[in-house]
C-alpha cells in the first residue's frame, strides 16, 4: 500500500538527529462541536530549548492559529503550509525549560496522503476520533514535533455535549460540568510518541471489567454478547504478555474504543473498528491481541525511525502466536506462522525488512518479520529467545531503538554471534529458492546411500543464504530426520541410511523461509471480514483463465465460503459473464492467482487504456454509461465507487491479492475519470506518473488492522 512518500535516509543503527527543542509535555484543551464538526482548542507545550536561537517548529495541519503566548506575553510566529514557527523569547539559555500556549480552531481534516491508512481527525455517524497512525499525522489534531522518536507526556481536557464521552490516553482524573457541557480530564504521565496520542468522542457505553478495575472499554450500546465476551479477555491477554515480557508498563489502565477503521494501538486506548465486532468476535479478539502487544512492542520501546517499523509490527504480529499457542496449543501457533509465510510468498515482496523505505504496512513488515522472529527463536532456543525479549525491554524502557539494539540484546542473552542472521533475513533482499535433487543407491548389505545436491537458485543479486535445514528420509515404516548446514549456492553430500527411502523431503516442517526452485507460491486469500457493503449486494467474480484446475477449485470454494458467510444472496459470476452482461451498477470483488491475473489483458481490451513498459496510455476519456464500480482488483476490502487495478509493465507480474497494502502503481476509475497514482511498482523498476483526466480526487483507501 505504500507510495515512496517518506524516504528515510537514516540507516539502521545511525544515531537519530534530535530537533532543537524537546517537548516534555502536551496539555490539550479541546472543545468539540460534533454537529458542526468544529474544534476550538488550546495547546500548552512545555519544552526544553537546546538552541534558543532557533525557532520552535511545530507540525499543524488545517487549523487556523488564533494566538501564541509565552510568559510574559504574546510571541512572534509565522505559518508556512503545515509548519508553525515560533520565535524564542530573549534571555533563554540552552537547556532552559520553556512554555508556550497556542490557541487554534477549525474544521479538522482527515489524512489525505497517498497512503491507504485512515488517519487525522474524522467525524462519522455522530462520533469523532483522531488517528495518528501515520508518519506526520499528529499535526492533524494538535501542534507538535511529529517525529517518532520525540516522546512526551500528555494531559487532555475534552469538552463535549452532555450524553457524549470524551476519551483520551491515560487515566480519567475528573469530569467537570458546565450546564449542558461536560469536560473530561485525562492524564498520561509516561512519555509516548505523537502517533500514539488520540482522542475519541461519541455516545459510548462504558463497559467495565468486573475483575480488573484498571480495564474498561467504550463501546456501542448495541454490541452483542460475543463482542463483549471478546473484550472480557483483555486481562487474560495482559497476564500472558506480563509472564513472557515484563509487567504492563502503563499507569493509565487499558481499554478498547469501538470506533474508526481497522485496529490502532493508541496507548492505553486501543481503537478497533465496529466492523470487526459486527462480522466476527473472534476477529475482534485477534485484533485486540495484536494491539495489546503493541503496548510493549512499539509503544514502550519505540523504533527510532519509521523505517525500523518491524520492531513494532513484526513483534506484535509474532506475539499473536504466543496467545494462539497458550489458548490452542503449539500446532495452532505453527499453522498461524505458515499462513503468515504463505501470505508473504503470495505478495511477491522481496525487499529487506529494514530499512522499510516507502512500504511501512506490508507483508514484508508483518508476515515476513513475524516468521523471521520465529526462525530466530528456533535458532536461539526458547530460553535465550525470551531472555532476549526481557533484556531488550529492560534496557530500552520508554526509549527509542534500532534493530542493532535488538541484535545486541539477542547476542548478549544467548552468547551467539547473530550478525549473519540479521544481515540475510532482516537487512537482506529476498529469500532462498531451493532445488533438491537426489539419487538412491541400494547397498548389498542393506540400507542405502542417498547422493543429493541442494542448490540455491534465487536471483544472483539476492544473497546466498546460510541456513540450517532438515531433510526427511522415509519409507512406509521408517523415517529419519537429518540436519545439514547449507551456506553455498551449490551444495552436495551423501546420506547413509539403514533403510531404502521412498522419498527425501526438504524442510518437512516448514521452519525455513524458503521456496522451491520455481519460486512457487501457494494459493492465499486475504481476510475480507471488514468489508463495508455499499449499495446493493456485491457480486463475486471468478477468473476463467486459470490453467491450474486444482487452484481454480480452491478459489471457487473460498469465494463460496465468504459469500455464504456474509452475503448468502450474492451472485458468483465468471469474468466472462460479467463482461458480456455489461454489469456496472454492482460492487464486484475479483479473486485471482498469478495465472488469473492474465484476466487483466482481456479486461484492458475492453477499456481505452494501453499498458506499455513505464507508462499507461489513456487514448480517450473513459465514460462508461452509468458507471459506479466495475471491479475491485484484487482486494475485497475496497468498497469505494472506483475501479482499482494494480499494474506492472506486464500484468502477469502481479502475483497477489492484497496489493492494497502498497499504494504504488494503482489507478482508479471513477465517473468520467482516470486517476493514476504516482509511485514505483514495488517489485519492478517500472515508474508511473500521474494522469488526471478530471477533477475527481483519489479517495483515501480503507485501513486494515495494524
Amino acid at each position: 500500500m505504500q507510495f515512496l512518500v517518506y524516504m528515510f535516509l537514516i540507516c539502521a543503527g545511525k544515531p537519530v538527529e534530535l530537533p532543537d527543542q524537546d517537548i516534555l509535555h502536551y496539555e490539550l484543551s479541546l472543545d468539540v462541536d460534533i454537529a458542526g464538526e468544529l474544534l476550538e482548542c488550546t495547546a500548552e507545550l512545555t519544552f526544553v530549548s537546546y538552541s534558543p536561537d532557533s525557532a520552535l517548529k511545530l507540525h499543524l495541519i488545517g487549523f487556523e492559529v488564533d494566538s501564541v503566548m509565552c510568559p510574559p506575553g504574546e510571541m512572534n510566529y509565522s505559518r508556512m503550509e503545515d509548519t508553525l514557527s515560533i520565535d524564542m523569547p530573549e534571555g533563554i539559555d540552552p537547556g532552559d525549560t520553556c512554555r508556550v500556549e497556542i490557541g487554534y480552531h477549525g474544521h479538522p481534516l482527515a489524512y489525505s496522503g497517498p497512503e491507504y491508512m485512515i488517519a487525522g481527525v474524522t467525524f462519522v455517524d455522530g462520533c469523532m476520533c483522531s488517528v495518528g497512525m501515520e508518519p506526520g499525522c499528529g499535526g492533524y489534531l494538535y501542534p507538535c514535533i511529529d517525529i517518532i522518536s520525540e516522546k512526551a507526556s500528555y494531559t487532555f481536557h475534552i469538552t463535549v455535549d452532555r450524553g457524549f464521552w470524551g476519551v483520551a490516553n491515560g487515566s480519567l482524573t475528573g469530569i467537570d460540568e458546565t450546564g449542558e457541557r461536560l469536560t473530561y480530564n485525562w492524564n498520561h504521565p509516561e512519555d509516548i510518541s505523537t502517533y500514539l496520542a488520540a482522542v475519541a468522542v461519541g455516545e459510548f457505553e462504558l463497559l467495565e471489567d468486573p475483575e480488573n478495575d484498571w480495564i474498561c472499554h467504550w463501546i456501542s450500546p448495541d454490541m452483542d454478547q460475543e463482542g463483549r465476551d471478546a473484550l472480557a479477555r483483555t486481562g487474560d491477554i495482559v497476564d500472558l504478555y506480563e509472564r513472557l515480557f515484563c509487567p504492563y508498563p502503563w499507569s493509565g489502565g487499558l481499554g478498547c474504543i469501538e470506533i474508526a477503521e481497522g485496529g490502532n494501538e493508541h496507548n492505553t486506548k486501543i481503537f478497533i473498528s465496529p466492523l470487526y465486532f459486527h462480522y466476527s468476535a473472534d476477529l475482534a479478539l485477534g485484533v485486540l491481541v495484536h494491539e495489546i502487544a503493541h503496548h510493549w512492542w512499539g509503544n514502550y520501546v519505540t523504533e527510532a525511525e519509521w523505517s525500523e517499523i518491524w520492531l513494532a509490527e513484526s513483534f506484535a504480529t509474532y506475539s499473536e502466536t504466543f496467545w494462539i499457542e497458550d489458548e490452542f496449543g503449539p500446532d495452532s501457533a505453527y499453522a498461524r506462522l505458515q499462513r503468515d509465510l504463505e501470505g508473504y510468498f503470495w505478495s511477491g515482496e522481496t525487499a529487506p525488512i529494514v530499512p522499510a523505505k516507502g512500504y511501512l504496512w506490508t507483508f514484508t513488515v508483518y508476515n515476513k518479520g513475524s516468521f523471521v522472529l520465529g526462525m530466530l527463536r528456533r535458532t536461539m532456543g526458547d530460553q535465550a529467545f525470551f531472555d532476549t525479549l526481557k533484556l531488550y525491554l529492560s534496557r530500552h524502557a520508554f526509549g527509542s531503538v534500532t534493530t542493532d539494539d535488538f541484535r545486541r540484546a539477542a547476542e548478549d542473552a544467548s552468547g551467539l554471534k547473530l550478525g549473519w542472521f540479521f544481515d540475510q533475513w532482516v537487512y537482506g533482499h529476498g529469500y532462498p529458492f531451493y532445488d533438491l535433487d537426489y539419487s538412491i543407491d541400494t547397498l548389498p548389505m542393506g540400507g542405502a546411500e542417498v547422493a543429493f545436491s541442494l542448490n540455491q537458485t534465487q536471483p544472483d543479486y539476492w544473497p546466498t543464504f546460510r541456513t540450517t535445514l532438515e531433510l526427511l528420509a522415509s519409507d512406509s515404516t521408517t523415517d529419519t530426520l537429518v540436519t545439514i548446514m547449507n551456506d553455498s549456492r551449490i551444495f552436495e553430500d551423501t546420506l547413509h541410511l539403514t533403510f531404502i527411502p521412498d522419498s527425501i523431503i526438504l524442510d518437512p516442517e516448514g521452519y525455513v523461509l524458503g521456496s522451491d526452485s520455481s519460486g512457487g507460491r501457494h494459493p492465499y486469500h486475504c481476510n475480507v471480514n471488514m468489508v463495508r457493503w455499499v449499495g446493493t449486494e456485491p457480486i463475486y467474480v471468478i477468473p476463467t483463465v486459470e490453467a491450474d484446475t486444482a487452484m481454480q477449485k480452491q478459489i471457487w470454494e473460498y469465494v463460496e465460503e465468504i459469500r455464504d458467510r456474509f452475503n448468502p444472496d450474492a451472485m458468483i459470476l465468471t469474468d466472462r459473464e460479467v463482461l458480456s452482461a455489461g454489469i456496472c451498477e454492482k460492487t464486484l470483488y475479483i479473486y485471482g492467482t498469478p495465472v488469473g491475473n492474465l484476466w487483466l489483458r482481456k479486461y484492458f481490451a475492453e477499456l481505452p487504456f494501453l499498458i506499455k513498459p513505464g507508462m499507461i496510455i489513456a487514448e480517450e476519456r473513459f465514460t462508461g454509461a452509468g458507471l459506479r464500480l466495475i471491479a475491485s482488483w484484487n482486494h475485497p476490502e475496497n468498497t469505494l465507487e472506483h475501479v482499482v487495478i494494480y499494474t506492472a509493465a506486464d500484468p502477469a507480474d502481479i502475483v497477489h491479492i492484497n496489493r492494497l497494502y502498497h499504494g504504488p502503481s494503482c489507478f482508479t476509475i471513477g465517473m468520467d475519470s482516470l486517476v493514476l497514482a504516482t509511485g514505483s511498482y514495488f517489485s519492478s523498476d517500472t515508474l508511473f506518473t500521474e494522469i488526471l483526466l478530471d477533477s475527481l480526487p483519489q479517495a483515501p483507501l480503507k485501513r486494515t488492522v495494524r
